[in-house]
């Protein structure tokens, strides 16, 4: 049963449940303007669609959507949507967010719109593959796109098990959730949403970074849960290719950037 303004029922739960977790997409890499950054890309094709920004309570979030030809709940509230390629990467870069934390080796999402998918595509018909290979960054100027302009590949990564010990995701290591996945079935659901797994010959995870699972990240809302998701306060036109203080989910870390020393970057 529900009213104009309220739910009865664990069914509302559930929906609420999936409306908060809808702002906690992976964060996205980026890079204050005149700065440099490395990371490993884990995946070596970019998982591309279409999706809008918006700003909910003075924070900034992205909103896939399901066609630009087609003028859904999200369209109508929002504009016209842009077109984005995700990678995962691991950033290398070891900085001090604003929460006083340390970060380093913390798995996101690379975010590249049309003009730096053009680019990697050319940079990856010179090379056998992205994946597991390190770059290194760099963002120009704040004209340039925030997570970066120019790209410099280097060697593919030879140490596997050393990447996967020491990349956490939002704080968490890798090595920690995978052991609760393999002992808990209730996290191995939780976490097989956010991840990719691999498994061998015996069944047990791969113990080897996991690409995101854009399926279940990004996919797009029904028309009911956008209108639920877009009931706070709304700004048409948020782009993540420009500076957005404030912005969740990009940083490293509250309000942070990337950008930072790249101390232990060897495997």
């Amino acid at each position: 049963m529900a009213g104009s303004w309220f739910q009865v029922g664990y069914e509302a739960v559930v929906a609420e449940s999936a409306r908060i977790t809808s702002f906690r997409q992976p964060r996205r890499f980026f890079l204050k303007p005149g700065k440099t950054g490395d990371v490993v890309y884990v995946d070596d094709d970019a998982t591309s669609f279409y999706e809008h920004s918006y700003r909910r309570n003075g924070d900034w979030h992205e909103l896939s959507c399901s066609s630009p030809l087609k003028i859904d709940a999200c369209c109508r509230r929002l504009g016209e949507p842009y077109y984005v390629g995700l990678y995962t990467v691991v950033d290398c870069s070891r900085y001090t967010g604003q929460d006083g934390k340390v970060y380093q080796f913390e798995l996101k999402a690379f975010a590249a719109k049309i003009g730096s998918l053009q680019t990697l595509r050319r940079k990856r018909q010179t090379l056998v593959s992205f994946a597991y290979r390190k770059c290194c960054i760099a963002r120009d100027t704040d004209k340039s796109p925030a997570s970066g302009n120019d790209f410099t590949f280097g060697d593919e990564v030879k140490d596997h098990d050393k990447l996967f010990a020491i990349t956490n995701y939002k704080g968490k290591l890798l090595k920690d959730l995978y052991d609760a996945a393999e002992s808990d079935p209730e996290e191995f659901q939780k976490l097989s949403k956010t991840f990719q797994f691999q498994r061998d010959g015996e069944g047990r995870l791969v113990r080897r970074v996991p690409a995101f699972n854009y399926e279940v990240l990004y996919m797009p809302h029904s028309e009911e849960e956008i209108q639920r998701i877009l009931s706070g306060e709304i700004l048409a036109g948020g782009d993540f290719n420009k500076q957005q203080p404030g912005k969740p989910g990009t940083g490293p870390g509250p309000g942070g950037a990337a950008g930072g020393n790249t101390q232990g970057v060897d495997f």
